[in-house]
């Protein structure tokens, strides 16, 4: 796995992310694989609304997914949450 991504790359992925619904559908999947219903149940958000969203992030390989009989379980890489976190930590800092 490369250790380094290039800028346009990096900003891809940080473009997909950049959606209040997308970081919460993050910090959801932090604490372990979901289906739809759950994501839904959770963010108090609409199916068509969530799917659209993971689409997004599944199109950008920020998430990934399995299926198990007619369900679809996302997950997010471990350290999602604490990326996310570090991030508000920055943007706090910034605007200090």
């Amino acid at each position: 796995m490369n250790s380094y991504i290039n800028s346009a790359d990096l900003a891809r992925k940080l473009a997909a992310i950049a959606h209040p619904c997308r970081i919460s559908i993050l910090e959801q999947l932090s604490s372990g694989e979901k289906n739809v219903s759950e994501l839904c149940k959770e963010l108090g958000k609409d199916q068509p609304y969530i799917s659209q969203h993971l689409r997004q992030l599944r199109a950008h390989q920020i998430i990934s997914y399995r299926r198990s009989g007619q369900k679809i379980f996302y997950s997010a890489p471990e350290d999602i949450y604490q990326w996310i976190r570090k991030g508000q930590e920055l943007l706090i800092e910034v605007e200090s």
